[in-house]
């Protein structure tokens, strides 16, 4: 894929379909500039799929694999629905029987299709010259001699009434060949571009000399859809943005440094208008390095030199002996290269990381890029799975309403207390120390939620921002309410085990805005002494100091003693369904309360969760709801709640009334 993509840089094209994938599976992967999406069945053998510019995310309506030779991609644009099918089609050798199987593959695939089809690929036919009753699928510019896989298809288009687009474009007869025999001798035409709606078409064109090595040529077709609407939505994206560097840096610090002494900080503003300056300061800083392209080639310049030379004697028309070796051992060689560069590529970006952080997850990370997309999902209490891209966001969407909402739930739940208590007597505003010392332990490399700012950003401009930050955090405290935007969040969803078609066998992480997540961390910081106060030893969760490892060791040898001493011994495994989604608000600020937390954190809470509304992100985003249950992966505040609520009910169980066999 590495070369492929780099055979395809000087190359004008939007979709490639492509056959001999060899990569098992049926997935679709995003990376920084493409979708890619493929179906295999056999080790190393076959498999077809697609590779499509990223600027048409969200016109994918979905992608369906129907086998290791067909494969179906349905888009829509705003006045045009579009189905194309990529074909790989059996070789010479096949029986009657696996060719007519792969038309019936072809049909299985047409009753998928949503538009107009163009199916394309390599057809191993010959269809030779027009014949006069076959003028309405066949223009007049034809190659070669028919063979009986030619006559085939040439009766299935006629049948389905599709035009080969290959014969109705005046070209040089050298210019529609599309194959050559490995010996260089024999030249056909094989690979065709079929439509129902040839009117798509204003061209059709051989791609001569792509340094990508095999014996097919390119095959582009340049279709028109009208004049589309634009659309206002585009793809959800995160802008990409480099501090790692000295000079990067400078550029951030010096456009945040006007953009913080231009604003009138001292202006009585209320919370939200406040928050809005520092976020946009922020946002507007990152804007000076989104256009800064970070990506590094793996090919290097010797490999390319060697490719460009193997392409170059890959394309002569006649070689002499000495030549035709020379090509054989570049094919090796370039190849040996190539896994070497990558190699290189790899240590390179692994050593990086182990030196800078020592973190091996962070280079894994790097390496393994791409984004996996849910293929398919289905609907609570059904079997059937949706392939669709807007059914497959629904269908998540639907689930996480559902599960965050809680009937029982009324506004005066999250009511303040307003009444005086003696524990908020001694809680004191926010003081820069005790915020720079969490910037200082915020994580790099974290996906930001619907604010887009990294931690970086504020990692870098701590200095500059430490002011504005204590004054936002202390009005917080004071008006014990928190900015509209911190409550929004995004649900990615993480692949567990078991069925993946299956949506409960995912995680849902919440990626919450990094400057709530600064303040979440400064609150935990200081709820965490009381909630802590109020926890057995039993408790091993989500506590410093503590390790679930001590309790496993500790069973361990209680069933070793109880098996040495021959007694019965009675344990009992719970598994909380959904532990972090179904717990009940107003347990929480039960819970809180019995633990003695200050009335002032205890409202700053119910704020957050009475604000709080979410969306799923798969590919798109979904609509959005509200949660009224649950507390959120991902959020520093979580753990700590969740251990407050468990261990509020531990203590409530009469274990004395309990009788044991």
């Amino acid at each position: 894929m590495i070369l492929l993509k780099y055979s395809l840089e000087k190359i004008k094209y939007d979709i490639i379909g492509l056959a001999e994938v060899r990569r098992n599976g049926n997935s679709i992967l995003e990376d920084d500039d493409h979708i890619f999406c493929y179906t295999g069945e056999s080790k190393g053998l076959h498999g077809v799929g697609f590779l499509i510019r990223k600027k048409y995310k969200n016109n994918i309506e979905n992608y369906t694999g129907i086998s290791e030779r067909v494969c179906l991609l349905n888009l829509r644009f705003a006045a045009t629905k579009l189905s194309i099918i990529q074909i790989y089609a059996p070789t010479s050798d096949a029986t009657e029987e696996e060719i007519d199987a792969f038309y019936d593959q072809i049909e299985k695939a047409r009753s998928f299709a949503i538009g107009k089809i163009i199916l394309l690929g390599d057809l191993n036919a010959k269809i030779g010259q027009r014949k006069p009753e076959e003028s309405t699928i066949l223009g007049p510019y034809c190659y070669g001699k028919r063979n009986p896989r030619g006559e085939k298809l040439v009766q299935y288009a006629l049948k389905n009434k599709f035009t080969i687009i290959n014969t109705i474009f005046k070209k040089n007869i050298k210019n529609l060949w599309t194959w050559i025999t490995p010996d260089k001798q024999k030249r056909n035409q094989i690979d065709y571009i079929l439509s129902n709606y040839p009117k798509l078409f204003t061209n059709i064109e051989i791609i001569n000399k792509l340094s990508f090595p095999s014996d097919h040529r390119l095959l582009r077709g340049t279709i028109t859809l009208g004049n589309q609407k634009k659309s206002r939505a585009t793809f959800d994206s995160t802008p990409t943005v480099n501090l790692s560097n000295e000079k990067s840096q400078e550029t951030y610090l010096s456009v945040l440094r006007k953009q913080v002494e231009r604003i009138n900080w001292e202006a009585n503003d209320n919370i939200e208008s406040y928050y809005l300056k520092i976020e946009s300061s922020i946002q507007e800083s990152l804007k000076s390095l989104t256009l800064i392209k970070t990506k590094k080639e793996i090919i290097s310049e010797e490999t390319k030199n060697l490719i460009k030379k193997r392409t170059e004697l890959q394309h002569k028309h006649s070689k002499n002996t000495e030549e035709k070796k020379e090509l054989s051992s570049l094919y090796k060689t370039t190849n040996k290269l190539l896994k070497k560069d990558y190699e290189n590529y790899r240590m390179e970006i692994i050593e990086k990381h182990l030196l800078a952080t020592g973190s091996q997850k962070k280079a894994f990370k790097q390496l393994n890029s791409e984004k996996n997309w849910i293929p398919k999902l289905k609907a609570q209490k059904t079997t059937k799975k949706q392939q669709t891209r807007k059914d497959l966001v629904k269908i998540a969407s639907d689930f996480y309403t559902k599960l965050y909402d809680d009937k029982s739930v009324e506004n005066y739940s999250y009511e303040k207390r307003s009444e005086t208590d003696k524990r908020n007597l001694s809680i004191q505003p926010f003081d820069k120390e005790e915020i720079m010392l969490k910037i200082k332990k915020l994580k790099k490399d974290k996906s930001p939620g619907d604010d887009n700012i990294p931690n970086e950003a504020l990692i870098v401009g701590k200095h500059l921002l430490i002011g504005p930050l204590t004054t936002l955090f202390t009005k917080i405290l004071e008006k014990q309410e928190i900015p509209i935007k911190w409550a929004k969040s995004r649900i990615i969803l993480i692949y567990k085990k078991g069925d993946p078609a299956d949506i409960n066998n995912y995680r849902p992480i919440s990626l919450l805005p990094t400057l709530y997540k600064l303040f979440a961390m400064c609150l935990e910081k200081r709820i965490e002494p009381t909630i802590e106060n109020n926890q057995p030893v039993e408790q091993a969760g989500f506590r410093q100091g503590y390790s679930t490892i001590d309790h496993i060791h500790t069973l361990e040898q209680v069933i070793e003693k109880y098996g040495e001493y021959k007694r019965n011994l009675y344990i009992a495994y719970v598994d909380y369904a959904k532990a972090f989604d179904s717990i009940s608000h107003k347990s929480i600020w039960d819970a809180l309360e019995h633990q003695n937390l200050p009335y002032i954190y205890i409202n700053i809470l119910k704020d957050i969760y009475r604000k709080s509304t979410s969306r799923v992100k798969l590919d798109r985003l979904g609509p959005e709801f509200n949660i009224r249950r649950g507390v959120k992966q991902g959020d520093p505040l979580s753990p700590k709640i969740f251990i407050a609520v468990l261990q509020n009910i531990m203590k409530d169980l009469d274990w004395e009334k309990k009788e044991y066999p």
